[in-house]
């Protein structure tokens, strides 16, 4: 999960075609190598992508990922070129501060068929009313069919 609060500007360092219609991206940035896992997801430019190697260079830390072609021509991932300058944002961890706002409010409960979901509303809830702008329900495998706003 993401706040879109931008933690740092990242900056392109290289994009590398590979095989099956993947290209390795790599970014330099301000965080910590040591906090940055592979396999930890990344928001770069608002784009979620997975971290595939880290390093140093420069006295600056860089971090890699692949994207798809599908990445590439649905997003702004494809106009990236060396240079580019790109916001990061961090995954949000169990216990992190959002931030920011207070005018999230994070709502889970459980749908007619039982299983688990989370609504975001946006703005304030009254008893049995929900004022939300734009904000549907978010259910891993689906929606639970409840629009939220």
């Amino acid at each position: 999960m993401f706040t879109g609060i931008v933690t740092s500007l990242g900056e392109v360092r290289s994009v590398k075609p590979r095989a099956d219609n993947l290209h390795r991206i790599t970014i330099a940035c301000d965080y910590p190598r040591a906090g940055i896992d592979q396999g930890a997801s990344i928001a770069c430019s608002g784009v979620c992508l997975t971290v595939v190697d880290t390093g140093e260079e420069g006295g600056r830390t860089w971090f890699a990922v692949d994207a798809a072609a599908e990445t590439l021509r649905v997003t702004t991932v494809g106009r990236w070129r060396q240079g580019s300058k790109i916001n990061l944002e961090r995954a949000l961890k169990f216990g992190d501060e959002l931030g920011g706002s207070d005018d999230v409010d994070v709502v889970p409960h459980r749908n007619h068929a039982g299983r688990a979901c989370v609504h975001y509303f946006l703005g304030e809830r009254a008893e049995g009313a929900d004022l939300a702008v734009g904000v549907a329900c978010r259910w891993v495998g689906g929606g639970c069919g409840r629009r939220c706003g």
